[in-house]
This record gives structure tokens, C-alpha cells and sequence, in this order.
């Protein structure tokens, strides 16, 4: 299956994201019929415990009305960041911009609404993405739309999803003149104001040039100071209460690693189940926040140091992308491997994988091994939850105790092994291309697609960027 000679195929651009609508609307259908075999399936599919999908049988959609019962209680004069009766005990652990939903009227009874629109707004954003060349590129996307990790941010109706929208709006608009480039820089604040960490994509203003570089990070720090002035108490708060969790299922961070391996070694039975005398005890240990603290910033740091030797390997592959591709697969390697390095990560914010998904394929091409290896593991880490019922059953199937949870632990630490792999590769492709940044800033002018001479800004360069995309 090659692309058209157009380069507009519909199949190539819109059906991934099509498939994807196809499976978003079966699982709305069997919610709609059989909602006691909806919650079924969904413990299946997707890491959660029972109550929370018993009670998302009844009203899917149950992060965004988490955040909706928060504004409004936020509106009545609530503490949200507190332990409060308002929010059923819960706080508050997004920013102070997404309560202003309650000055726009918007509550919880526009749950189901809400979280139908984000879901197919977050489809229909998919569909913008670089589009797919062969029939493997169109395979494994639409298999990562349908994934247990997207499936997941679908129907909690996760922030994330809007995030991702906004994060697929500003990187398109990088190919725009300097005024498009600035309205993109302004949906990753935005991005920014809804969750933190998509601000990091603003590093991609390394690509402008000196005297312009100055006026936007002007700009920018006096922006920050302001919102840190006026939001210092309930940021301050916002930091305390972000959610650590367990390391061995349903999420990825760099934490995980040092943290599952201190618990498994305060074990007399190690194992990766949750409950029982020994986790319990393991979980309370006095040693278990340094060895966790001390063994990630190491990680940290040793991976900051391989993605920062690295770098010039992927740096050929990366600069022979087309500028499209080049841009979603920086966006989306600077942005996972930010979150990763930060904090643990529930598994939905594994969509972001699909922002990388075209470039790693054309490195794949040009015939880059990691990127190939790349590739080979977005699908099953997405996955995770298919793979635990595999392995549990046939963990079930072996004589005692001690060689399914050993299997358990391995399986974990592919999984690991997996996710550090791909962070460190994308650590490498965000020093690439912040080296080839400064190397522009040291010249004086813009890291900006030149096409024969053509400044990529122009509308004759991005045509011929097209046509080098189309030819390739």
C-alpha cells in the first residue's frame, strides 16, 4: 500500500482515525445496551479498580467530571485543594485555569456531553497528524488509536485529550509564517495552563531567530511571573497533592523502576500484586522514599547523559525528515520524555506516542535500528493490560507461588526496559535537535525549512516541502 500520487488519499489521511471513531462508537453502543458487559470489558481492557467502572457503568466520562464537580465546587467558595465533602473527599491536582470552567456555567450535567465532544474533537485532531505512507504505518496507527492506553483516556474523558488537540494545532501552525508560529506557541501556553507540562514544547522557539528568541522569552518570563504571583498558593498546593501511585502497572515514569525494585526488595516474597502483609509492609518501610528518591535522580541523570552522547547518532536520520514529521516527532519526544523524567504518568498519556508515530517511520525507512525497535514496542507498552491478562493466566498454569510471581517481575521489568528505551531515543532526538538550534543561533538566523534556497516560511517553500514529502 503506497501513498497516492496526490498525496491526499483519504484512506491515508483520515482512515486511522476513522477506525478509531468506529471503535469509540462500539464501545458507546455496548455502554449504551449491556452497560453491566460494558464494565466488564473495561476491567479487561483497561487498568482501573472495580468500583470505578461499576460506577462509570452508570456515567462514563469520569475524569472530566471529576474536574467539572471541582469547578463547581471551587464556584461555592471550596477549597478544592483540600480534602473536601464537596468533592466526596477528593482535591484538586490540575491547575487554577481549569476551575474557571465554573464561571462559564459548565457543570457536572455536562458530563456526558462534554466527554462525548473531547473524544471525538481528540478523533478528529488525530486525523491532522503527518499521514501514513505503507500499509504497516496505517496498521500500527490505527492499532495505537484503539489501544488499552487511549481507549482509557477516551472514555475517562481525560484533560489529556484536549491537550493533545491543542499540542497537534501548534505544531501544525509551526509551518506557518512567524505570526501562525506565534498563535502555535500560544495554544502550548495554553496547553500549559491546563496541565504544566505541555509548556515545554515553547522550547521549539529555538527556532526563530536572535532578536525574535529575546522578545518571546521576554514576553514569557513576564507571563510566568505574573501567573506564579497570583497563583502561588494554589500551585504550591497543586504540587503537594500530585499522585504518586504503583510502580508495576498502568503507568510509566522514571520513577517507577527505582521504586519497584526497592519494594520488591523489602519483600520476603517479592511479587507485583498489590495486597497482602508483605506489600503493606514493604509500601510503610522508613528506607523506601530515599532509596526511591536517590536511585531516580541517578536514572535521571544517566539518562540525560546517554540521550546527550546519542544525540549525534540520530541527528542525520532526524535532519533527513521532511519538516512535518521532524516537527510531530520532536514535539511529541521532548514532551513524553519531560513527563517521563518529572513524575509517574497513568497510561493514558501514552497518546502522545502518536505525535512521533511518521517520524519514527521515515527514520525507519532511511533505516535507522532504534527507530525500527521503537516501533516494535509502542504497540505492546500500550497495550499493558492485554499483556498482564496474558501473562496471569499463564502464570496461573505453573506449579506454585514463587514462579508466577516471577514471571510477574519479568514481565515488569521488560516493560521497564521497554519505556526507558524509547525516553532515552527520544532524550536523544530533543538534544539533536536543540543542538542543530543553537548551531542556527550562533549563525544569527532562523532554524526554519529551506527548500532550494527557499525560505520554508514562504509559501513556494512549503510547496516544495510538500513535493519532497510526496517524492519520498
Amino acid at each position: 500500500m503506497q501513498h497516492g500520487a496526490d498525496g491526499r488519499s483519504w484512506l491515508y489521511r483520515l482512515g486511522p482515525s476513522a477506525v478509531a471513531a468506529f471503535w469509540f462508537l462500539g464501545f458507546a453502543l455496548l455502554w449504551w445496551f449491556d452497560r453491566p458487559l460494558y464494565a466488564a470489558v473495561m476491567g479487561q481492557y483497561i487498568w482501573n479498580n472495580a468500583e470505578t467502572w461499576a460506577a462509570s457503568a452508570n456515567f462514563p466520562f469520569f475524569d472530566l467530571g471529576a474536574v467539572l464537580q471541582a469547578a463547581a465546587c471551587w464556584r461555592q467558595g471550596v477549597d478544592v485543594f483540600a480534602p473536601n465533602a464537596c468533592m466526596q473527599g477528593g482535591i484538586f491536582n490540575y491547575t487554577p485555569l481549569l476551575l474557571r470552567i465554573g464561571l462559564l456555567g459548565i457543570g457536572p450535567g455536562a458530563q456526558l456531553t462534554g466527554g462525548v465532544l473531547l473524544g471525538l474533537l481528540f478523533i478528529a485532531a488525530s486525523a491532522f497528524l503527518p499521514p501514513v505512507r505503507k500499509c504497516g504505518e496505517f496498521l500500527l496507527r490505527s492499532a495505537v488509536l484503539c489501544s488499552c492506553a487511549v481507549v482509557h483516556g477516551l472514555v475517562a474523558a481525560n484533560i489529556d485529550l484536549a491537550v493533545f488537540v491543542l499540542v497537534v494545532a501548534g505544531v501544525a501552525l509551526q509551518r506557518a509564517g512567524f505570526a501562525g508560529r506565534v498563535l502555535g506557541y500560544a495554544l502550548f501556553l495554553f496547553g500549559g495552563a491546563l496541565k504544566f507540562y505541555p509548556a515545554v514544547l515553547l522550547a521549539l522557539t529555538l527556532r526563530e531567530n536572535r532578536l525574535r528568541l529575546a522578545c518571546i522569552g521576554a514576553v514569557l518570563t513576564l507571563g510566568a511571573g505574573i501567573v506564579a504571583f497570583h497563583y502561588a498558593q494554589a500551585l504550591s498546593g497543586i504540587f503537594v497533592n500530585l499522585p504518586l501511585g504503583l510502580p508495576f502497572r498502568g503507568s510509566f515514569g522514571a520513577v517507577n523502576l527505582p521504586f519497584g525494585l526497592a519494594l520488591l526488595a523489602f519483600m520476603d516474597q517479592p511479587s507485583v500484586l498489590p495486597g497482602g502483609e508483605a506489600f503493606h509492609a514493604a509500601l510503610h518501610h522508613p528506607g523506601l522514599p530515599l532509596y526511591v528518591v536517590l536511585g531516580s535522580r541517578v536514572l535521571v541523570l544517566a539518562a540525560l547523559a546517554t540521550g546527550l552522547r546519542l544525540a549525534s547518532l540520530y541527528a542525520a536520520p532526524l535532519a533527513r525528515l521532511d519538516e512535518r514529521r521532524r516537527l510531530f516527532l520532536v514535539a511529541g519526544a521532548v514532551l513524553l520524555a519531560f513527563c517521563f523524567y518529572i513524575a509517574p504518568n497513568y497510561e493514558y498519556r501514552g497518546v502522545y506516542l502518536l505525535l512521533t508515530l511518521p517520524g519514527l517511520h521515515g527514520m525507519a525507512r532511511a533505516g535507522s535500528k532504534p527507530a525500527r525497535l521503537i516501533l516494535a514496542l509502542i504497540l505492546p507498552l500500550l497495550c499493558e493490560r492485554i499483556l498482564w491478562t496474558v501473562f496471569g493466566a499463564i502464570g496461573a498454569l505453573l506449579p506454585g507461588h514463587a514462579l508466577a510471581s516471577w514471571l510477574g517481575i519479568l514481565l515488569w521489568l521488560l516493560r521497564e526496559a521497554g519505556w526507558w528505551f524509547i525516553m532515552v531515543s527520544f532524550t536523544a532526538i530533543g538534544f539533536a535537535f536543540m543542538r542543530a538550534a543553537f548551531a542556527h543561533l550562533q549563525g544569527g538566523g532562523e532554524m526554519l525549512p529551506i527548500h532550494h534556497g527557499i525560505r520554508g516560511d514562504s509559501r513556494a517553500g512549503a510547496m516544495a516541502g510538500e513535493a519532497r514529502e510526496v517524492k519520498s
